[in-house]
C-alpha cells in the first residue's frame, strides 16, 4: 500500500513538473536586421508603391519658439528636392539639389553647398529612401530593443559612406520608423516622426518633431502632401545671386568691422526690450537661434557684428531689421498671452 501511495505521488510530481514546463515562455528572439526593414516598407504600403513614386509635394508650416512661417518641400525622383520657408521677418529662404549641385539662397545671397550636411540632406530627401536604407548603411546592425516615449522600439545603427553612425528607432508594434538621429559637426539632431496618415496607397508622416542637442529645436507640420505631381527642373535650379544693396545706416559694410564697441556674448543682457532682463543666457540664444534659422540669415542681420561673432554690439539699435524682429516678437508673444 505504501509502495502504491509512492507511486501515485511520483507520478503526479512528474506530470506536475511536465505541465509547469508546457506553461513556460520560451525566449522570442529579436528579428534581424533585414526583417526589421522590410516590415518597415510593409507598414509604409509595400516596396511596390514606393517605386511607383515619381515625386512629392508638401506644404505645410515650420514651426519655431520664435513663431511659424509656411513651408513648402518639393521632391522628385531619385534624390532632387527644393524646400523653402517664407518668413514674415526675413523673406524667402531656399535649400535645393538638382541632381548635381546643392544650394542655399536668401534675399542677400546666393551659395552652393557642401560637404556632409550635403550627403545627409541628399538621404533624407531621397524619393527611395525607405527601401534603400540597407545601401545607404551598408553594416547596419541591431542595438537591441528599448523603451522610447511609452513604445518598444527596435534601435538600429549604421554608418554612411563618408559620416558618422546614425540612429534609427522603429516601433516594435507597427513596424513604422519613429526617430532618427543623424550627427554632424559633433551636433546631434533627433528626428521624430509623428503623425502617419494615409497619402494614396502609402503612410506618411505629417509632423517631423527636431531637436538638436544644444536644444534648439523645431517641427515642420504638414497640412498637404501629394504625390506623383509633375515638377518642372527648373525650381531646382540655382539662381543667380541677388544684386547687392548698400548697408543700413550705422551698419557696418561687408568685410568691415562695425564702429561700435565689440564684446563677445555675454552671460547677461541689456536694452531687453520685450524679453524679460533676467533671461537665461541658453533660452536666449535659443530664441535668437530660432529667427536665424526661421529667416535664414545670420545674427549680423539684425544685430551689429560681423557674421563670425568674433566681434559684436549686441545691445545697439542701429539696425532696422532689429526694431522689426522686436516688433515680430512682441507680436509673437502678445498672440501667446491671448490664447492662455
Amino acid at each position: 500500500m505504501r509502495a502504491r501511495r509512492i507511486y501515485l505521488l511520483s507520478s503526479l510530481f512528474a506530470l506536475a513538473l511536465l505541465s509547469g514546463a508546457g506553461q513556460e515562455k520560451a525566449a522570442v528572439p529579436l528579428p534581424s536586421v533585414p526583417q526589421i526593414l522590410e516590415r518597415y516598407i510593409a507598414a509604409l504600403g509595400g516596396r511596390a508603391a514606393i517605386e511607383h513614386l515619381t515625386s512629392r509635394v508638401a506644404h505645410g508650416r515650420l514651426l519655431t519658439p520664435a513663431g511659424e512661417a509656411p513651408l513648402e518641400i518639393y521632391v522628385k525622383a531619385p534624390d532632387k528636392f527644393f524646400r523653402q520657408i517664407d518668413s514674415p521677418a526675413g523673406g524667402i529662404s531656399r535649400n535645393a539639389f538638382d541632381g548635381t549641385t546643392a544650394w542655399s539662397a536668401n534675399r542677400n545671397a546666393v551659395r552652393e553647398m557642401t560637404g556632409p550636411e550635403v550627403e545627409s540632406f541628399k538621404r533624407e530627401y531621397n524619393l527611395y529612401r525607405e527601401i534603400r536604407l540597407a545601401e545607404f548603411y551598408p553594416g547596419m546592425a541591431l542595438q537591441g530593443k528599448q523603451s522610447l516615449d511609452g513604445n518598444e522600439v527596435y534601435v538600429l545603427t549604421g554608418s554612411p559612406a563618408e559620416g558618422t553612425p546614425e540612429k534609427f528607432y522603429f516601433d516594435a508594434r507597427s513596424g513604422l520608423l519613429l526617430r532618427w538621429d543623424v550627427t554632424l559637426r559633433g551636433t546631434t539632431l533627433e528626428s521624430h516622426y509623428e503623425d502617419y496618415r494615409a497619402v494614396d496607397s502609402l503612410k506618411v508622416a505629417f509632423r517631423i518633431r527636431r531637436v538638436r542637442s544644444d536644444g534648439f529645436g523645431w517641427t515642420d507640420q504638414f497640412d498637404e502632401l501629394r504625390h506623383n505631381v509633375a515638377i518642372d527642373d527648373a525650381k531646382l535650379t540655382m539662381p543667380a545671386a541677388p544684386a547687392q544693396t548698400p548697408p543700413a545706416q550705422g551698419a557696418p559694410a561687408p568685410g568691415q568691422a562695425p564702429a561700435s564697441p565689440k564684446s563677445p556674448i555675454p552671460d547677461t543682457f541689456t536694452n531687453l526690450q520685450v524679453l524679460p532682463g533676467d533671461i537665461a543666457k541658453n533660452q536666449l540664444v535659443a530664441i535668437m537661434k530660432a529667427f536665424s534659422f526661421t529667416t535664414g540669415q545670420r545674427c549680423s542681420f539684425c544685430h551689429v557684428a560681423t557674421d563670425d561673432l568674433s566681434e559684436a554690439d549686441f545691445p545697439a539699435d542701429e539696425k532696422e531689421q532689429k526694431k522689426k524682429a522686436r516688433e515680430l516678437l512682441r507680436m509673437i508673444l502678445d498672440t501667446g498671452k491671448g490664447r492662455q
